[in-house]
């Protein structure tokens, strides 16, 4: 009886310490966002869930996140961060390899557009420019882990509020900060 008891807690405890490996990391919070970025410690940045409505709108570019964050306070930072959480291998859906191809061929032309950085551990980060308009510009960070594809993206606006503060790091430093974090869950 002894025996089959102690078998059963191992087999919940296996159970138990796979069922963790396989969850997904939580967000990271305003504040590290805040601070991984660059920004004083008096800007309040806002933490909020992006809208199953907006993840509908852009399913076609993004894929489905698991979550997806937007870290935001116009009048206090000139930036906009959002970062995202995605099952692997599904971040830009079918797009994936277009994109992937063209920011390492951006990087080859030697462009400001995008660029590409090798992790320790071989893998790619990848930097590009999403878009600009007369509002502001955006810049994609991302890679692809075996557990999650991470997206970071910083929109800055063109013209910010007086009192924003600029952030004092790049995206590529965020990116990394943000996989540490969520590496380390």
């Amino acid at each position: 009886m002894f025996k089959k008891l102690a078998l059963l807690l191992a087999s919940l405890t296996l159970a138990a310490q796979i069922a963790q490996a396989q969850a997904f990391p939580n967000p990271p919070t305003a504040d590290a966002v805040r601070d991984w970025a660059g920004l004083p410690p008096d800007v309040t940045l806002n933490q909020e869930k992006v809208s199953d409505a907006e993840i509908a709108q852009n399913v076609a570019i993004w894929g489905t996140p698991r979550w997806m964050y937007t870290y935001a306070n116009p009048a206090a930072s000139s930036a906009t961060f959002t970062v995202g959480l995605f099952d692997p291998g599904t971040l830009w859906g079918s797009k994936r390899d277009l994109l992937t191809n063209n920011v390492q061929i951006q990087n080859s032309n030697g462009g400001t557009d995008g660029h590409l950085e090798y992790r320790p551990d071989g893998r790619i980060a990848y930097f590009t420019v999403m878009g600009s308009t007369a509002s502001g510009s955006t810049v994609a960070g991302f890679t692809f882990l075996p557990r999650f594809d991470i997206l970071v993206l910083e929109k800055v606006a063109a013209a910010p509020a007086p009192t924003a503060k600029t952030p004092g790091k790049s995206v590529s430093e965020v990116l990394l900060k943000v996989e540490g974090y969520l590496l380390g869950q």
